[in-house]
């Protein structure tokens, strides 16, 4: 079971992004990882597609860390 933090922070020029796991989040596109995990990954895609929708813009991530 993992414990898994998004933190969305404004920054200079875009947002911040933490996303935090105490155990070690999937490469890119080899599936895997937590149900925490993915549900940290899905929920960081809907703001950012909701975020342009609302907005316009496009919500970029300056930092993830």
């Amino acid at each position: 079971m993992a414990k898994v933090t998004l933190t969305l922070t404004d920054g200079p020029g875009g947002v911040l992004v933490d996303l935090q796991s105490d155990e070690p989040l999937p490469e890119d596109n080899t599936g895997g990882g937590t149900v925490a995990q993915n549900l940290a990954l899905i929920a960081l895609h809907i703001v950012q597609r909701e975020f342009k929708d609302i907005t316009g813009k496009e919500l970029v991530p300056i930092s993830v860390h």
